[in-house]
């Protein structure tokens, strides 16, 4: 199976450098045309002094991801998936702060990005949760998320859940019966398919992006069912493991 499409589209604007479109900062990142948001594209522009960071649209990804990384936030998409849930129980999470007893601090950065101290702010604040360790990612999306249900009175199944991330990849192998028990949350995105990915289901792949980033990451899936084309980008000497399990 080959790339085609805007699958195909997006791997050529990654192979060909740091430049992105406005569609792909939407469907990536979660994030409107900077032109639409003078408040962060200022700030943008304020951090990349000597460089443009957005051009007729198109925005610089390594620079975009830079100033992330130094302020410390994350989209509203992406924070929601730290948690496993959709922007949805992000915006649930904000609108109950006082419920919830967050500290009243400006999580909102930029219109639309969401300052990281929320994480452990919102694990201190609800009290089932304080000074507790988690086994792994499935048991604290949700632990998490039957204690938001819990803390805001509402139903667990009904309510809360049809707000969580679930895997794509997960999803599609459950389908075909070889579903992983737990059913993982996501936490990233395929940064190919723009779908959402687990770090069990997830590969690594190389556009050239700066080592001082984060990986840009894959599906085992889409790997698997693309690899004449990704496996010149993957990260690392070996292939990722299991691979027929995709195919």
């Amino acid at each position: 199976m080959a790339l085609h499409g805007d699958d195909l589209s997006r791997f050529n604007m990654l192979k060909a450098g740091k430049w992105i479109d406005i569609a792909y900062l939407r469907d990536y990142y979660g994030l409107s045309d900077l032109r639409q948001n003078n408040n962060l594209h200022t700030a943008l522009v304020r951090f990349s002094t000597s460089n443009p960071i957005e051009a007729n649209g198109n925005v610089d990804r390594y620079a975009l991801e830079l100033f992330m990384q130094k302020q410390e936030s994350l989209p509203r998409k992406w924070f929601a998936a730290s948690l496993g849930g959709t922007v949805d129980l992000l915006d649930l999470i904000l609108k109950n702060r006082d419920a919830i007893g967050l500290p009243p601090r400006a999580y909102e950065l930029f219109k639309e990005l969401i300052d990281r101290r929320l994480h452990d702010d919102l694990l201190a604040s609800v009290k089932s949760l304080r000074f507790r360790t988690f086994s792994d990612r499935e048991s604290f999306c949700y632990r998490l998320h039957d204690a938001l249900a819990a803390e805001l009175r509402m139903n667990y199944e009904k309510e809360i859940r049809p707000l969580s991330l679930w895997c794509e990849t997960d999803s599609w192998l459950a389908q075909k019966g070889d579903g992983d028990y737990p059913s993982r949350y996501a936490l990233d995105f395929d940064c190919i398919t723009c779908k959402p990915i687990s770090v069990a289901h997830a590969a690594w792949l190389d556009f050239g992006k700066p080592m001082t980033l984060g990986p840009d990451r894959c599906s085992k899936r889409t790997y698997a069912q693309n690899w004449q084309e990704l496996s010149a980008v993957r990260a690392g000497r070996s292939e990722p493991e299991d691979l027929e399990r995709y195919q």
